[in-house]
């Protein structure tokens, strides 16, 4: 039926969408996890279109688009009140019912308040660095022999294939200028900041939510698991898993906002870390120390609400996590080797600015555009030494973000977390 109704709404068949709509949203059996998209949808339906289809009982005009209006809010508060909606649906609904409080001129005392919903917009970044091109002259550079060549460019796709990766020099390796991917040249320069991270694109918080769900993940439920082997139970990349699980689920995003994640990260640990259990998602690479340290600057509640997106959609949020994964401990007053970067909001367009020549600390000049190292204000270094974690989406020139990255960007600025767009720029090009 749902995707009846998509078709009718293609077909502009609004009233027979409308229709199919509501009587999903009236059972509860089947895709719980689209109810949130069900009614956004009917309430866009009934916000722009409702008016004109249906009998006006002897309103005007206006009065006929403001009942509708005022059933569109309705339907967005019942969304917002529904405990199967998952939570990324959250902040698109409460974004229409301002917007419609606005329209119909609601007094203010009786209007909505989400102002704790806090929205951290992205801001960018830009980080300067040294960009590797490679000759195409020169033999043995790690392109394909002649033939392959031949073969390759035969094909009715040439292009298909080739990697689109970008080589940048690493001024913080060891020995200095090592060629990196862009990834790891943006997480040195975090890294001079102050951050300790990793570039775990999903890794690290899969990582988290088992340690922290890893009881949750193993409890018994009838059917899900069929044999001693398996790494998670049947269900959790299904609709299932959230609403069979909901009491257990919300307990352990309690205890996790309530400042407990700490220790349930170190009892898992301890119980399963000697013999190395095999857990859906949970890398034993990474360090416990490390991941003590982030649960412990990361807030309780923002955490609670990344991991409780997991619990609901496990296989459809895999993918569009940013690149990068970053904490700063407490105390922390380093000071960045690099040369400096701009910070704007995501919605500013920072690329024609133009950068003087300058010279680094030491007296050198750098190259290119690129603008003098960075001194910081008092406030600045305050803000440094704050414990906090951050996310960081890496872009070279010309990259544009994915719906699964905005999707991303929106769950984790909702929750209050800082999130940045990395963007990198060649002060300099090598060409080897």
């Amino acid at each position: 039926m749902h995707k009846g109704a998509y078709v009718l709404g293609k077909l502009k068949h609004h009233a027979e969408e409308h229709a199919i709509l509501t009587e999903l949203l009236q059972q509860r059996l089947f895709h719980a996890s689209r109810r949130g998209a069900w009614y956004q949808r009917k309430a866009l339906l009934e916000e722009h279109y409702k008016a004109s289809l249906e009998p006006s009982e002897g309103r005007d005009d206006e009065a006929q688009k403001k009942h509708w209006k005022r059933i569109a809010l309705r339907t967005c508060e019942s969304g917002l009140q529904d405990q199967e909606v998952h939570l990324i649906y959250h902040y698109d609904l409460q974004k229409r019912i301002l917007k419609l409080e606005k329209q119909l001129k609601v007094p203010k005392r009786l209007q909505h308040d989400f102002s704790h919903v806090k929205l951290a917009k992205p801001v960018e970044r830009v980080v300067y660095g040294t960009q590797v091109v490679r000759d195409p002259d020169t033999p043995n550079n790690g392109r394909r022999s002649s033939s392959a060549q031949g073969r390759r460019n035969s094909s009715p796709h040439p292009l298909r294939g080739r990697s689109t990766k970008t080589i940048w020099l690493d001024p913080a390796s060891s020995p200095p200028n090592q060629e990196c991917s862009v990834e790891a040249m943006c997480l040195s320069h975090y890294r001079a900041l102050g951050y300790k991270g990793f570039h775990a694109e999903g890794g690290i918080l899969r990582t988290l939510f088992a340690y922290l769900f890893y009881d949750v993940l193993f409890a018994y439920l009838p059917n899900v698991f069929q044999t001693p082997y398996q790494t998670c139970p049947l269900d959790l990349h299904t609709d299932a898993f959230y609403p069979s699980r909901l009491s257990e689920i919300n307990t352990r995003c309690a205890e996790i906002a309530n400042g407990e994640a700490r220790a349930i990260v170190r009892r898992v640990w301890e119980e399963q870390a000697e013999r190395r259990t095999c857990v859906v998602g949970l890398d034993w690479a990474f360090d416990v120390e490390d991941l003590l340290e982030i649960v412990q600057v990361w807030e309780g509640e923002a955490l609670a609400t990344v991991c409780k997106v997991l619990a609901q959609e496990y296989g459809q949020r895999g993918g569009g996590v940013p690149d990068l994964f970053l904490w700063r401990p407490p105390s922390t007053t380093a000071l960045p080797v690099f040369p400096t970067t701009t910070t704007t909001p995501a919605t500013l367009d920072t690329g024609n600015t133009q950068f003087p020549a300058a010279t680094d600390p030491a007296g050198a000049q750098l190259p290119g555009n690129a603008p003098k190292a960075e001194v910081p204000t008092p406030s600045e270094s305050q803000e440094r030494s704050k414990a906090r974690v951050l996310f960081a989406e890496v872009k070279s020139e010309n990259d544009r973000l994915s719906d699964t990255q905005r999707l991303w960007l929106s769950v984790l600025g909702g929750a209050g977390i800082a999130v940045e767009l990395c963007r990198a720029e060649a002060s300099e090009v090598v060409v080897r």
